[in-house]
């Protein structure tokens, strides 16, 4: 049993202004307990969650947190050149709900690895198959 954590996750939980708090904050300690089994994030996901917390925020220190509490706390897998293509496959070809090429990249490491759970706030993936939404 494992489970792969989206962007969104890491940016409600280490954002106290961020409407989804809360619900992140539940998530992440469920994670931390064991309660889906491993964890797993990406590169992509560091990448944008670092990003989108000091874009939001403003504040260096608290991305700089948050990616130190990343790094630790959770394994973090590459995408291979393998793994892009078969996202960019899912990008252009199986994207009726717009997602986001790092969306497109989860989707990818949750199917190639038959991971079951992804801890998200994004309803775009509650329409990929066989994948079963955390949210809170």
């Amino acid at each position: 049993m494992a489970i792969f954590i989206d962007t969104n996750i890491f940016v409600a939980f280490y954002n106290e202004a961020d409407e989804n708090h809360s619900k992140a904050k539940k998530i992440i300690t469920d994670i931390a307990e064991g309660k889906y089994g491993k964890a797993l994030t990406s590169d992509y996901v560091f990448d944008e969650a670092v990003t989108v917390i000091l874009a939001r925020t403003k504040d260096l220190a608290k991305a700089v947190d948050m990616g130190e509490y990343i790094m630790h706390a959770v394994p973090i897998a590459t995408v291979t050149k393998a793994l892009l293509q078969y996202a960019w496959d899912i990008f252009r070809n199986e994207n009726a709900q717009k997602m986001s090429f790092t969306d497109c990249t989860n989707r990818a490491f949750v199917q190639r690895l038959g991971i079951k759970k992804i801890a998200t706030l994004d309803g775009a993936f509650r329409k990929a198959e066989g994948i079963e939404v955390i949210d809170g």
